[in-house]
């Protein structure tokens, strides 16, 4: 892990995983010890507690707050080589992907946050060079959903739609009343007035599931 920054009158804390490559990159209020340890402890919920810790030596990470941290929950805290960063060279190659990221959003007057969450999604489902899987693959055996896959025809809901149809053909031939977008109903009524309502199916959810339109009800 490392801080990055200030870049672009932020400094962001990365850390990344040595096995799968899989970053976390968090904007910071500050730097301190305190907030340090606030922010891994959010990251580490998610991904459990690691059993070694990288960074160089800030005051944040030889704080006694930091170093009570590591001690409670049986973490080794191993710090870099002094005015040597490019020792934990895995923090260090995501914060100059960071840097592009900002750099890009200032040029193009975007929104830094959205840049940054666009370069790590395509960060996370590329094949690193050193291990030759995407990251996401690694740490949670699939890769993750993008607007890429959008171009291409989805097996998985191919399937859902073969049993979607062929469940309502089961349900059909059971003799069940179906209804369709478009037709008309008695639709039940559970606040005050009449108990049933005339009304319009707007949607198909499922074989005994639909969507109608109850506005204008007290």
């Amino acid at each position: 892990m490392d801080f990055a920054g200030p870049i672009g009158g932020n400094t962001y804390l990365v850390i990344v995983d040595a096995y799968s490559k899989y970053p976390e990159v968090v904007k910071m209020v500050n730097t301190t010890g305190k907030t340090t340890v606030a922010v891994l402890r959010g990251i580490f919920s998610r991904h459990g507690l690691p059993e070694i810790l990288v960074s160089d030596n800030g005051p944040q990470f030889t704080s006694s707050e930091f170093e009570q941290f590591c001690k409670r929950n049986g973490i080794t805290h191993q710090t870099s080589a002094a005015y040597k960063p490019s020792t934990n060279s895995q923090a260090e190659r995501l914060v100059q992907i960071l840097k592009q990221a900002i750099k890009q959003a200032q040029i193009t007057n975007a929104d830094v946050a959205s840049v940054i969450a666009n370069y790590l999604l395509v960060y996370c489902n590329t094949p690193h060079s050193t291990t030759g899987k995407p990251p996401s693959m690694l740490l949670m055996g699939r890769r993750l959903r993008s607007r890429l896959d959008l171009l291409n025809p989805s097996v998985e809901k191919h399937v859902e739609a073969r049993q979607f149809s062929s469940m309502t053909r089961r349900t059909a031939d059971r003799g069940v009343r179906q209804f369709f977008a478009g037709d008309a109903v008695l639709a039940r009524n559970y606040g005050r007035g009449d108990k049933w309502l005339p009304r319009v199916v707007s949607s198909f959810l499922g074989s005994r599931h639909y969507m109608v339109e109850m506005s204008g009800i007290p």
